[in-house]
């Protein structure tokens, strides 16, 4: 580097760069005294497939199954009161008290978020009987936020998805020791916000059709599961009478 400078100085430069040998994925020259020559330039897909190899060794795909589930398991159901309906969940543990797999079901209500919480419980229980860590999932879970969050005197029940990760949080740290039912307190919103559009250049509001899926209600009523009908900016329920407006 430093006859680098001293040549650059000689030679009348206004300025110049210098690059150490190997700070570069890819360098023009390699020069030294001969010994332990490299090839002059270096592929940076070769560097690419060498990380791939390297993971390939680290997780062996070929043997990576989830365990096989026996006849009987033990474990607890939980109540979570969510805003769109009671959620009842069930962990069960494996010989060694790890959790081993885990269910939900979401009230009367069925329908699109039944799928959901389904569809997660099925993923979380592959993961689980796979080896993954339950703490990475409960990490994954937690603080994924929907439409409809619901305050409790625990914190605050975001999504269904935040309510299974703080379940199976609540299942870890106390063993299924104690039954975890959270209470909701009413949310207070804000109607200037809720009922605001963007503005067009013209100065009037974007008129935008918008479902009962849009504002995180499930086609079917929370108490009675009776689908549900969307009139003059509020969802009701023809059967038991439920109604909120939005």
């Amino acid at each position: 580097v430093k006859n680098a400078y001293f040549m650059a100085w000689k030679s009348g430069c206004k300025s110049c760069t210098v690059y150490r040998d190997g700070s570069r994925n890819v360098q023009i020259l390699n020069l030294g005294t001969g010994e332990n020559i490299t090839s002059t330039t270096a592929d940076p897909r070769k560097k690419e497939k060498e990380k791939e190899q390297s993971l390939d060794l680290a997780i062996d795909r070929d043997r990576l199954e989830p365990r096989v589930r026996p006849e009987t398991l033990s474990g607890k159901t939980y109540k979570v009161k969510t805003g769109y309906g009671n959620l009842y969940i069930t962990v069960n543990n494996d010989d060694n008290g790890i959790p081993f797999e885990i269910f939900a079901t979401i009230g009367k209500s069925g329908g699109f978020f039944q799928e959901q919480s389904e569809a997660i419980c099925r993923l979380i229980s592959l993961a689980l009987r796979s080896g993954i860590k339950v703490e990475e999932i409960i990490s994954d879970l937690k603080g994924i936020r929907g439409p409809m969050p619901t305050l409790t005197a625990k914190g605050t029940i975001l999504s269904l998805p935040d309510a299974i990760g703080q379940i199976l949080e609540e299942h870890v740290k106390n063993n299924g020791a104690r039954l975890f039912e959270i209470n909701p307190v009413e949310v207070t919103v804000n109607k200037e916000q809720t009922n605001s559009f963007p503005s067009l250049s013209g100065g009037h509001p974007e008129i935008k059709n918008k479902t009962i899926a849009d504002y995180g209600f499930m086609p079917g009523c929370p108490d009675c599961g009776s689908p549900l009908v969307m009139a003059e900016g509020c969802i009701s329920c023809k059967s038991c009478g439920f109604s909120r407006c939005l």
